[in-house]
């Protein structure tokens, strides 16, 4: 029974997490038990093709929902012989022409969209700004002078098919969200 609900628990995580990050694959830090799951304790895992996270806590709640937060732990340690102490940057080129098979716009917004916009908008907003704007590549910008300035991008952004859905999740999340010609526009004022 304990393998039965160790397996359940991994496929969700597996399901989440792919949800946002397709060619993604994940390891349990050290071995779990059960209880650890029913206790609702925090089990770390290491992650792996998920941008610049490499890690998540995973944790139940007292109903059963799986709980995922993502992050990034960098050794600050230089290896033998290393200068700089991040370490070279393994970014894998991919292939922005071919979407998900599958996205699932809820998981995207909680593992990608909501921590990047939740920066995005407080820095902005302390500026003055009111509003941003994605495009269908996931460039999220301003207009200064009539003219895109582009403040950050997102990673795996859901194809235009998505966007009714994303639009429902930035409107709970108490953004206004409107479809202009090819982009979304959000504002928060």
């Amino acid at each position: 029974m304990e393998t039965l609900l160790i397996r359940q628990i991994s496929y969700q995580v597996t399901d989440k997490i792919k949800a946002a990050y397709p060619d993604a694959s994940w390891e349990y830090t050290r071995p779990i038990k059960a209880e650890s799951l029913l206790s609702c304790d925090i089990i770390r895992i290491r992650t792996f093709h998920t941008g610049d996270y490499n890690f998540a806590d995973v944790s139940l709640d007292r109903y059963g929902h799986l709980k995922l937060f993502m992050m990034t732990i960098t050794d600050f340690t230089p290896l033998p012989g290393q200068k700089n102490p991040d370490g070279a940057k393994t970014d894998h080129p991919e292939n922005p022409a071919e979407p998900p098979i599958h996205v699932d716009p809820e998981s995207w917004y909680s593992l990608i969209g909501k921590p990047l916009l939740t920066e995005l908008i407080g820095d902005l907003q302390a500026r003055g700004h009111q509003k941003l704007f994605i495009n269908e590549s996931g460039e999220i910008f301003i207009y200064a002078n009539n003219t895109p300035e582009i403040k950050d991008t997102f990673q795996h952004f859901p194809p235009r098919d998505y966007w009714a859905a994303l639009m429902d999740i930035f409107t709970r999340d108490e953004l206004k969200a409107v479809e202009t010609n090819d982009t979304l526009e959000l504002s928060w004022a």
